[in-house]
């Protein structure tokens, strides 16, 4: 399987506004491919990352990733036909959000040039495809999150506060913020793209440990998801300890030297962490 990562704008995909507005999971439609001098062709399996650049013809749409397609057919040299897998149309994901700064400056300075883009090795487009997948699960996991908590008979304010919190938008994510002032293992400025991530996991918290920050690490997203799962965790000198079950942890960016900076309050969180979520050979 290939990777490539097409450009937006209306005049390269053929489509009226309206038709690409109404683009969802799982249609499938035809596409002509205007430009002949980006070889070799696509080919029929092949993953499209849907993308608007900041030199873009369409203003209409931000920078960002809109659809991961596949390519399910081709009709003729020029047109192929293809499915929508996951659609972010309604909140386009940045690039440089998912750790792929350096494709989104060189994808830019393509331009209307950059109509088929074709991943090489270094690029890495199947890590893009699985970032992309990943930001998805996260959203789909908080969005579970609240609707418990809407059916929870506990007080509005508190419910507002909770689902708030949940979202990374309330008391919880900006005390992470101000405590660790980046992410708290690699030290990434990055705010924006980093996840508040519960040490005792939320459902298994209650209220009071839910909103408190020193049950909190702020986290890149793949390392939120490895903490969350349970192939890493941090012992009470918050050195990090990676489960046997994390095969070739090397390409997802984790090392043996990486340590957090914990306190005494972190420490009863950490020890429910290794007990309880994180992943052992027994």
């Amino acid at each position: 399987m290939n990777y490539w990562q097409f450009k937006l704008p209306i005049n390269i995909w053929v489509k009226e506004d309206s038709e690409f507005d109404s683009l969802k999971e799982n249609d499938i439609y035809s596409q002509t491919v205007q430009d002949k001098s980006n070889e070799p062709r696509d080919n029929i399996g092949d993953i499209v990352f849907i993308h608007n650049t900041v030199k873009g013809s369409n203003k209409k749409y931000p920078n960002g990733i809109y659809f991961i397609c596949e390519i399910i057919s081709k009709l003729d040299y020029d047109s192929i036909n293809l499915k929508v897998i996951k659609s972010f149309k309604n909140n386009p994901i940045q690039l440089e959000n998912v750790g792929f700064k350096e494709l989104k400056v060189f994808v830019d300075k393509k331009g209307m040039n950059g109509r088929v883009y074709k991943f090489t090795e270094k690029d890495n487009g199947k890590k893009l495809y699985e970032s992309l997948l990943l930001q998805q699960d996260i959203v789909d996991v908080l969005l579970k999150d609240v609707k418990d908590i809407e059916k929870s008979s506990i007080k509005e304010t508190e419910k507002e506060n909770l689902i708030k919190s949940r979202l990374g938008q309330g008391s919880f994510r900006r005390d992470l913020v101000n405590y660790w002032n980046g992410c708290s293992v690699t030290g990434s400025k990055q705010i924006d793209i980093l996840i508040a991530s519960h040490i005792k996991p939320w459902k298994d918290a209650n209220n009071d440990e839910r909103l408190n920050s020193f049950n909190g690490l702020l986290l890149i997203p793949t390392i939120d998801k490895l903490f969350d799962k349970g192939y890493i965790s941090f012992n009470d000198n918050g050195e990090i300890i990676i489960s046997e079950k994390l095969n070739n942890y090397k390409v997802l960016g984790i090392n043996k030297k990486m340590k957090i900076k914990i306190s005494s309050r972190h420490k009863k969180y950490l020890k429910y962490h290794r007990k309880n979520v994180l992943k052992s050979l027994n």
